[in-house]
Formats: structure tokens, C-alpha cells, sequence
């Protein structure tokens, strides 16, 4: 019906699909990538929220440059998260990866095409001896802490899993 009356249904769903600002850019990829793909999708979706929509929420997906994305990224830096800064290039060049090959953004390049990562990442080596879990294991029923809570506590050092991979269980 809607073909007979000269409409075209197709680009009508098309354009109800793809993203004018950033922000509508992230929740579609919250939606239809991260929440299918992504064990932490959560995660994308608190960084997006603390650290980009509030420089690029309103901007026009397509409008966002390689400097918009370097502000942010040196600003993080300057407050004293760079590992958070690494993320956040990490997701956002997923966001932008993901709009282009869906069609979702129009864009000729991702604007994270080759901006470097804000700091090098380092490992963490830091693992508690046998003595200092035994204690921590007998100073448990000492603080002030419920019973879940010690059970949660014993099961994150038995299990060895993050607090995150465990409350996904």
C-alpha cells in the first residue's frame, strides 16, 4: 500500500535505523551490537555514559573528529585515568567500526583511525602469598561485614573470578 502511494518503506526503516548524534550512535550499538556480542556490555555502556556523552552526546555522529576524540582521551589523562583512556579509545573505535560497516553513520574513515593509545598498558603482577590469604580468610568473621558478603568474598578467592564475571553467573 505504502509503494502504491508513491512511499518507500525500505528507506523509511533505514533512516529509523541510523544514528544522527553520537549519542543515538551509542545506544544503537548498545542495543544491537554490545548487549548480542558482549559478556561486558554493561561496562561499554558506564564508560559511554562517564566519559563520552558528555563532550559528544549531542554532536552529529558524523561530525565527530580525530581532535574531538584526542581532547577527550588527553583530558582523561590529565585527571588521572590512563588506563581508562586506553578503554575508552578501545570502545569508541568499536562504536565507529561497528556504525560504518552497518551503515548506521555515514563516514568515509573512523575518526580513532590511528590515534595511539594514550598511555602503555602495564600488567598486573601483584598476587597475595599463601600467608596473607590465610589471614585474610581468619580476619573475615572480624569486620563489620554481613555474612553474604563474607560468603561473596570467599567465593571471589576460591573461584579466583572478577566481581563482574561472578554476578553474571
Amino acid at each position: 500500500a505504502a509503494v502504491s502511494e508513491g512511499d518507500d518503506p525500505a528507506s523509511d526503516k533505514s533512516a529509523v535505523r541510523k544514528a544522527g548524534s553520537f549519542k543515538e550512535l551509542s545506544i544503537l550499538y548498545i542495543e544491537l551490537y554490545a548487549k548480542e556480542n558482549k559478556k561486558s556490555w554493561w561496562f561499554d555502556e558506564e564508560l559511554i555514559n562517564r566519559d563520552l556523552l558528555p563532550s559528544l552526546g549531542s554532536k552529529r555522529a558524523h561530525d565527530v573528529t580525530r581532535l574531538d576524540v584526542v581532547a577527550i582521551l588527553d583530558g582523561m589523562v590529565r585527571r588521572g585515568a590512563p588506563v581508562g583512556a586506553n578503554r575508552t579509545l578501545a570502545v569508541l573505535r568499536k562504536i565507529y567500526s561497528w556504525g560504518i560497516a552497518t551503515g548506521r553513520v555515514e563516514m568515509i574513515a573512523n575518526p580513532c583511525l590511528e590515534v595511539p593509545k594514550p598511555t602503555k598498558p602495564s600488567s598486573r603482577e601483584r598476587v597475595l602469598k599463601d600467608d596473607e590469604i590465610k589471614q585474610f580468610w581468619s580476619k573475615l568473621p572480624e569486620i563489620g561485614i554481613g555474612q553474604y558478603t563474607r560468603f561473596a568474598l570467599k567465593f571471589l578467592l576460591i573461584t579466583g573470578q572478577r566481581r563482574g564475571e561472578a554476578a553474571m553467573l
